[in-house]
């Protein structure tokens, strides 16, 4: 009972299982057990031990090209076996000891996880990276394999107005189509001047895929854009807005596709993707191995229902933000730990995202030492105790200063009575005594769309000048007459 009782404390996400510190006794443990998911998969978004488990494996699967002496290889061979290196991650899953013979069959395994609902045909891009949910598939079946439909598909009923290839791509009228390119229209002529919207990239937007692959194979500019910032959009932002994965498929699997071109607002398909939370299409398209992900757009209004202006982010900023646990998840499996600031939590906590934040922090920490010795080389932070003290240290809290936004930096006058914190924008003095707020320093710029956070403070000796520095790559210096 004293195990399970440390896993929950270990492992447990405190958002989802709630009073996990209150756990003390055999029945506190028989209660939080009771109220977890029977379903693994549901019950594993209760505790943070697959993406504890990847960051574990991927440094062992890293040693085994590594020249260890014996002793070493034997307590490798001990923790990780010798039959199979690439193991899934999904703890109720029985691969998670037994494991794969290589990266690509783990991969496949695990997106049937996460993507189960698969096309039974073997030929189809659907077969290995699978859908969702049942409707997904189904629909993927009745546009792709008419054959297994036993329903009746009534005629389209010609219309009186004039036929032109916007309209046709549109209604998804692929003879109408045909008959039009065969007469030699032009099928990269958007439907106004300036505009985007050319047949491809209507065909896109309503989901039309026999129509695109027609317009692809008659030689459709597949990363075509109006002239106008507004209209800088290709084919593939469409597809991925309607969340229709069938479709980003096809426009990726073309080799003039750029998979990370950034529409007018700086808006990337993938930073899409993750704003809207297609876990589906963003595996698509960071499997292209083209993807910048730390790129921030001027914009993002779409990932917010409300229509709330936030600072900008990365693709995972925003994924964060609008609450898509399963996408933040794969990012972070991905190696994206390292772009996750105070910012992005803090926009995922103002939303009410607990089991996000929860997640983030997970991602961020650093492992203790607790021996006194220092890290490994390499590592990006340094801890050593004086081995002549106790390592005792009473703490308690004297004042709650509340800000705005984030408080990204800290620091303290020479003297100790006040103290300076950075956030967006500004730089606040604090009365370390009082608490009181004496002093407010802005960065005096008139452009408020920007971030700028402050990302050092520092007082000068006599404590009368406080030095500033953000992201915009200015030192200011300021005076206060208030100390």
């Amino acid at each position: 009972m004293k195990s399970a009782r440390d896993f929950i404390k270990s492992y447990g996400l405190l958002s989802k299982m709630g009073g996990i510190h209150d756990i003390r006794w055999p029945e506190d443990v028989a209660r939080a057990l009771e109220r977890l998911p029977k379903d693994g998969n549901k019950r594993n978004a209760y505790f943070n031990i697959e993406f504890r488990t990847i960051e574990i494996r991927k440094r062992i699967e890293a040693l085994q090209g590594r020249l260890l002496d014996p002793a070493e290889r034997d307590v490798l061979t001990n923790l990780h076996g010798t039959a199979a290196l690439y193991k899934c991650s999904k703890p109720w899953c029985e691969f998670f000891t037994v494991g794969f013979g290589n990266v690509e069959e783990r991969k496949q395994h695990v997106d049937g996880h996460d993507l189960p609902f698969r096309c039974p045909f073997e030929d189809c891009f659907a077969f290995r990276l699978g859908y969702a949910t049942q409707s997904q598939l189904d629909h993927h079946k009745r546009h792709h394999h008419p054959e297994l439909d036993d329903g009746f598909e009534f005629p389209k009923v010609a219309t009186k107005e004039e036929a032109t290839l916007w309209k046709a791509s549109t209604r998804g009228d692929l003879p109408m189509v045909e008959a039009l390119l065969d007469s030699g229209v032009d099928l990269n002529q958007p439907s106004r001047p300036g505009g985007m919207e050319t047949p491809l990239y209507l065909a896109a937007k309503f989901g039309h895929f026999d129509v695109c692959e027609l317009l692809l194979k008659r030689g459709a500019s597949i990363d075509f854009t109006g002239r106008s910032r507004a209209s800088q959009r290709t084919a593939l932002h469409a597809a991925l807005v309607a969340g229709n994965r069938d479709i980003v498929q096809l426009l990726v699997s073309q080799k003039e596709c750029l998979p990370d071109e950034p529409d007018g607002y700086g808006r990337s398909p993938f930073c899409e993707a993750c704003a809207l939370g297609h876990l589906d299409i963003v595996k698509i398209l960071f499997e292209t191995g083209k993807i910048q992900a730390d790129l921030r757009p001027a914009r993002h209004p779409e990932c917010y229902s409300d229509g709330s202006d936030e600072s900008t982010t990365t693709p995972l900023g925003y994924a964060c933000g609008a609450g898509h646990f399963a996408v933040v998840q794969y990012l972070l499996q991905q190696g994206q730990s390292s772009l996750v600031d105070e910012d992005v939590i803090n926009r995922a906590a103002r939303r009410g995202h607990k089991a996000i934040v929860d997640l983030l922090r997970t991602a961020t920490a650093k492992p203790s030492r607790s021996d006194g010795q220092l890290p490994d080389p390499g590592d990006d932070w340094v801890v050593n105790f004086n081995q002549t003290v106790p390592r005792q240290l009473d703490v308690d809290l004297l004042h709650t200063l509340k800000h705005d936004n984030a408080v990204v930096c800290v620091g303290f006058s020479h003297d100790g009575k006040y103290v300076a914190t950075g956030c967006k924008r500004s730089a606040r003095i604090f009365d370390v005594k009082t608490g009181d707020n004496v002093c407010v320093f802005r960065d005096g710029t008139e452009d408020m769309s920007g971030s700028n956070f402050v990302r050092s403070v520092c007082f000068c000796p006599n404590g009368k000048y406080l030095a500033v520095a953000g992201e915009d790559k200015l030192l200011r210096v300021s005076f206060s007459y208030h100390l």
